[in-house]
């Protein structure tokens, strides 16, 4: 099972070269967030930013963090792009707005996750809103799935509600909400946390 940053890393490089962005359009909790947005975004675990990118269009700035240099290749021209690991975030400035869509679920170590977590808390300005979401599955834990008929497979950790909310509570994060709910074809925890 592929469980180092270094194997994930190189999988998604793969990924970006060959498909580049692959999102499709927005689900309707990421819509709904989208559309509030009035301030700049930080896109966390960015990918090709298909999911943010239409926040330019009303003139805000997007900031994209992705640790895959291929994928970041694949970002519109005016987004600022940083290659970065969601641990360790080169930024100081506070955003009112931070989405992280199908990233969290990627991490193979508590410690990761809680610093993800953490470095979220961080950036997130006073009175701000975070959009966070996890796949959902019965069966808990780790498992590697195979990627819609392509030849990779991709590191998931499987999250028990319970799980979430003590990583978040462990990130020293109080305000928050998580709700489970079917987007697109898989059921996804959504998780809002606000300042």
């Amino acid at each position: 099972m592929i469980k180092s940053k270094a194997q994930i890393k190189d999988t998604w490089n793969k990924i970006g070269k060959k498909y580049g962005g692959y999102r499709r359009k927005p689900w309707k909790e990421i819509k709904y967030f989208i559309e509030n947005v009035d301030d700049d975004l930080l896109d966390l675990g960015c990918g090709s930013c298909a999911n943010t990118k239409v926040v330019l269009d009303k003139g805000i700035k997007l900031y994209g963090v992705d640790f895959s240099k291929e994928i970041l290749k694949h970002v519109p021209e005016k987004v600022i792009k940083i290659e970065a690991d969601c641990t360790k975030i080169p930024l100081k400035r506070k955003f009112k707005y931070i989405i992280s869509i199908g990233m969290l679920h990627h991490l193979t170590t508590e410690k990761d996750r809680i610093n993800c977590l953490k470095e979220i808390k961080r950036l997130l300005a006073k009175d701000g809103e975070a959009l966070i979401t996890a796949w959902y599955s019965k069966e808990k834990g780790d498992k590697m799935v195979d990627w819609g008929g392509y030849n990779y497979s991709r590191y998931y950790h499987f999250f028990s509600k319970k799980e979430l909310e003590d990583l978040l509570k462990k990130a020293s994060i109080k305000n928050f909400s998580i709700i489970k709910s079917k987007a697109s074809t898989k059921i996804n925890y959504f998780i809002k946390i606000k300042k």
